[in-house]
């Protein structure tokens, strides 16, 4: 959540989390590159919508593991 929180895609968080990951993790610099520039294009509107969705995807899914 914390990628998309702000006005803009946080690539440098991103590109500090890809960094801690295995090797295997570099493969996914461009789709998540791609996805920020996506996100960045989106109307302020739209991007309060993705946060929306997130939040309610992850109490989904905590509601799962109870």
């Amino acid at each position: 959540m914390s990628l998309v929180w702000g006005p803009r895609f946080d690539r440098e968080h991103a590109l500090r989390l890809l960094a801690s990951r295995p090797a295997g993790a570099a493969a996914a610099l461009p789709e998540v590159m791609a996805a920020a520039d996506r996100f960045d294009a989106l109307a302020m509107e739209a991007k309060r919508r993705v946060r929306r969705l997130i939040l309610r995807h992850e109490q989904r899914a905590s509601m799962r593991t109870v």
